[in-house]
C-alpha cells in the first residue's frame, strides 16, 4: 500500500523541480499555438519507480496521443519539459507532416516520438548511451513506430561527420554547457535541407551564433532557464540555391 506522506513529499519535489519552467517565463518573439501551454505531471503507479530511477511523460497529440514514455530521473538524461516540447511543435506545426525529423542527442527519445505522432514521415534518433538506447527502443515499441524509425548508436557529432542522409527538421539538445552544441551547430547545415529548420534547446546565458552556414537564427524563444533557438534558411537564399541546384548536370 502506498503511503500518503510519501506522496505528498513526491509531488512537493516535482513542483520543485519544474518551477524554473514558469518562473520568469518570458517569452520572446511571437509564437503560434503558445496560448496553450500545458505541464503534464503523472504520478507514477508507485512512489518505488520513482525512486529506482523511473519517471514518465506522454506524448502530447497525434496517433500516439496519451501513451506514456518512459523517461530516466537523473543528472545524465534531461527530458525537454512538455510545456517547451509543446512550444516547439507549435512553431513548426505546419512542416511536420511528412517530414525526416532528426532527434540528436535523444535521450527518451521523446521529440523524435511526438514528430512521428504527428505525421513525420520517418525519426532518426542518435546517442551514445545504453541506457538511453534501450529506452528510446523501448518508447518505440510502446508507440508502434518501429516501421518509422531508426536508432543509431553513435555520438551525435560523430554522425553528422559522416551521414549521408538530409533531414527536414534536426533537433539539438545536448548536455548543457559540454560545448557540443557548438561543435554540432559546425555540423548541422551540411545535413539539414535548405527548406528545413535546426531547432536548438540551451540554457539562457548560453549565446549562440546568429548563423550556421547557410541558416540564419531566425528567433529565440525564452522559458524561464531555457531558451528555443530557431535556425532556418531566408527565401531569398533558398532561391539561389534552388538556382543553383538546377544547373548541376542530372537536376532538374
Amino acid at each position: 500500500m502506498i503511503n500518503p506522506w510519501n506522496n505528498f513529499l513526491w509531488i512537493c519535489k516535482k513542483a520543485i523541480d519544474i518551477f524554473p519552467y514558469f518562473s520568469d517565463n518570458k517569452i520572446e518573439g511571437e509564437l503560434p499555438g503558445i496560448y496553450k501551454m500545458n505541464f503534464y505531471i503523472f504520478m507514477p503507479e508507485s512512489v518505488d519507480s520513482v525512486e529506482k530511477g523511473k519517471c514518465f511523460m506522454r506524448v502530447i497529440t497525434g496517433s500516439a496521443r496519451g501513451r506514456r514514455l518512459e523517461t530516466p530521473n537523473g543528472d545524465d538524461v534531461r527530458p525537454t519539459a512538455d510545456a517547451v516540447k509543446e512550444s516547439v511543435f507549435s512553431i513548426i506545426q505546419f512542416d511536420i507532416e511528412g517530414c525526416v525529423f532528426l532527434d540528436a542527442f535523444a535521450g527518451s527519445g521523446q521529440m523524435g516520438i511526438e514528430a512521428v505522432s504527428r505525421g513525420a514521415e520517418k525519426a532518426y534518433f542518435i546517442d551514445n548511451s545504453k541506457k538511453s538506447l534501450n529506452m528510446i527502443k523501448k518508447n518505440i515499441e510502446i508507440c508502434g513506430f518501429e516501421d518509422k524509425t531508426q536508432v543509431r548508436a553513435s555520438d551525435t557529432i560523430s554522425f553528422m561527420a559522416g551521414t549521408r542522409e538530409k533531414f527536414d527538421i534536426v533537433f539539438l539538445d545536448p548536455p548543457y554547457g559540454t560545448g557540443l552544441l557548438q561543435r554540432a551547430m559546425e555540423l548541422v547545415p551540411g545535413i539539414t535541407k535548405s527548406s528545413g529548420y535546426i531547432i536548438c534547446e540551451h540554457p539562457r546565458e548560453e549565446k549562440l551564433s546568429q548563423s550556421a552556414g547557410n541558416f540564419r537564427l531566425k528567433k529565440s524563444y525564452r522559458y524561464g532557464k531555457i531558451m528555443i533557438s530557431i535556425y532556418a534558411v531566408s527565401d531569398e537564399e533558398q532561391e539561389v540555391i534552388l538556382n543553383v541546384n538546377s544547373d548541376l548536370p542530372g537536376k532538374l
